[in-house]
């Protein structure tokens, strides 16, 4: 067997192997995927300190904590593989999210509505990205790993946050850009 490939337990001809994965790529996946859940999560603190109250203030507030727990589940899924999470990445992509802000948002200074379409957006986008992670893991990872880490939960937890996300973005891009 490659060096860069692992396997989750010892060969036993009488049970099911679990599957064998090329840790050199698998690891670049969850590198990229830890420095995409770093940009994601400031985003999400930024949309809740920009909308902290009413529904969507409690929906962004309940957010973080899911991105969070999930960032979580995935530095110790890192660590169990023996992947390690490279600063440089995480740092360009939390950058990033900061930089984001200056781009035009039709006002002098301060949040817009156009703002929190484009928030929802990249919610959104990140819940998506968030949930294929957790199914390719699925689909790839021994059955512990699977059962451990909640991985389809978690998957099916993403895609309820894209459906409030999308609802949300619904009425933010009503009061943004219809007039009246």
């Amino acid at each position: 067997m490659d060096a860069s490939t692992l396997s989750a337990s010892p060969v036993d001809a009488s049970q099911p192997q679990d599957p064998v994965v090329d840790r050199e790529l698998l690891g670049i996946y969850l590198d990229d995927h830890h420095a995409g859940s770093v940009g994601g999560l400031e985003l999400a603190k930024r949309a809740a300190s920009n909308n902290p109250h009413g529904a969507l203030g409690g929906f962004l507030a309940e957010l973080i904590g899911d991105l969070q727990n999930d960032q979580a589940a995935l530095r110790q899924l890192m660590d169990e593989l023996g992947v390690r999470w490279k600063t440089p990445k995480a740092a360009v992509s939390w950058l990033s999210e900061k930089a984001a802000r200056l781009k035009p948002n039709g006002r002098v200074a301060g949040y817009s509505p156009l703002s929190r379409v484009v928030d929802l957006e990249g919610l959104i986008a990140g819940s998506r990205a968030r949930a294929s992670l957790f199914r390719t893991l699925a689909s790839v990872l021994s059955a512990d790993q699977r059962e451990t880490y909640t991985l389809e939960q978690r998957a099916e937890r993403a895609i309820v946050h894209v459906e409030a996300l999308d609802h949300f973005r619904t009425a933010a891009s009503a009061e943004a850009f219809l007039e009246g």
